[in-house]
């Protein structure tokens, strides 16, 4: 027995019921990081890797605009907030039997997303961290405001306006902290070539490389280029995604789907958020248990490096 979710596509019931069941893990680990984050409480704990860097930072400059030193963690989190979302998107996917090409890029993006924590809180940086971090969040910040300003420009000026007094009053901000800086305001191709304190913006090829390269292992470290190759607009893809149906009258290729192809998905769109949190987890010294106690109620290979 089948049901019919849209025309061309059809499920068998047993293949609808994996799906159900993946769409409850990616639920039960959205939920588990909404714990850990309603027990982060509002002071970071001092033993925290956190509280040593801004510490450390701190004493370096005294002048720096308050809290500045938390920038980076505020801004890792709140990448790892949009990554709960895209996970919560897969699931609604997954329910609605919406899953034939629709989940390689929201994987992908999310892996970028991770990449963007895993720079800002790279944990193999040495000390002076806090400083390292700072300025990597700079980076992040101004080309972020640099983007947007660009892309407003074509359609609103208003906002244009708006985001570069943004954009040049954190570069004013920046160069309070760290004087040497200068930032040529051209093209977007100009980003890749901005330094500040001796640190260059890591692009998000680049930096989703870097979490697989910290977080994963065998072939997730090629993830992010699995995923691309997918992602993006490919003929191999698309053939390797679908078949040929001749009944010697007419010639079709409709698109398929496996459940191991929708298990490497979830699997792969759950680690990276749970990776991502863990990551996260360790600089702030939060409680893991959230986290450790829906892990352990995936399946067993979904931690197998082997699998």
């Amino acid at each position: 027995m089948s049901s019919k979710i849209r025309a061309d596509l059809n499920f068998p019931d047993e293949f609808g019921s994996v799906m159900d069941r993946f769409a409850e893990i990616c639920d039960g680990l959205i939920a588990a990081c909404l714990e850990v984050a309603t027990g982060s409480g509002d002071l970071p704990d001092p033993a925290s890797q956190v509280a040593t860097e801004s510490a450390i930072f701190r004493t370096a400059y005294p002048h720096a605009v308050k809290n500045l030193e938390f920038a980076p963690v505020q801004a890792a989190t709140a990448y790892a907030d949009s990554a709960r979302l895209q996970l919560a998107s897969i699931s609604a996917l997954l329910r609605a039997r919406e899953v034939v090409g629709t989940l390689w890029p929201i994987v992908r993006a999310e892996l970028e997303i991770a990449g963007r924590v895993a720079w800002l809180l790279d944990p193999t940086v040495g000390q002076p961290a806090g400083e390292v971090r700072v300025a990597r969040y700079f980076l992040e910040s101004i080309s972020s405001l640099q983007r947007a300003r660009f892309t407003t420009g074509k359609y609103d000026r208003a906002a244009e306006k708006k985001f570069k007094a943004h954009r040049d009053a954190t570069i004013a901000t920046a160069k309070s902290v760290f004087p040497e800086l200068e930032l040529e305001l051209g093209t977007l191709d100009v980003i890749a070539g901005w330094t500040i304190h001796g640190q260059t913006i890591l692009g998000l090829g680049a930096s989703a490389k870097l979490f697989a390269q910290l977080f994963l292992s065998g072939p997730g470290k090629a993830m992010y280029d699995i995923l691309s190759d997918y992602s993006h607009p490919s003929l191999v893809s698309i053939d390797l995604q679908t078949r040929l149906v001749d009944d010697g009258e007419v010639a079709s290729h409709p698109w398929v789907v496996t459940p191991e192809t929708v298990e490497h998905h979830c699997r792969w769109a759950c680690t990276i958020l749970y990776k991502t949190c863990h990551l996260i987890c360790a600089y702030l010294r939060l409680d893991t248990g959230p986290l450790e106690r829906w892990a352990d109620g995936v399946p067993e290979s979904w931690f197998d490096p082997a699998a």
